[in-house]
């Protein structure tokens, strides 16, 4: 999910409320734009999603962590770079 705008705790809540109902899926949200850069949430239930943010930090030196359910930080990438690497 990519969006220009997204308080902070609505972002919590739908990333908590999304791995709650949908085991093994994992959600990836991006708020920002190529401008200014994305801050990013990744969530997952059964998904370690620390994998996902080292990806990120490999192929555009995002910021960022957190524990194996959900990791955040920042990135200054592409969006169509950013969701090949989730297709």
């Amino acid at each position: 999910v990519f969006d220009k705008e997204i308080e902070p705790t609505t972002v919590r809540k739908a990333a908590n409320n999304f791995i709650s109902n949908n085991h093994n899926k994992l959600i990836a949200i991006f708020i920002g734009d190529e401008e200014i850069g994305y801050k990013y949430v990744i969530a997952s239930s059964t998904i370690d999603t620390r994998k996902y943010a080292n990806i990120l930090k490999e192929n555009f030196n995002a910021k960022g962590g957190g524990p194996a359910t959900l990791v955040q930080g920042t990135v200054n990438a592409n969006k169509d770079d950013i969701q090949k690497l989730f297709n």
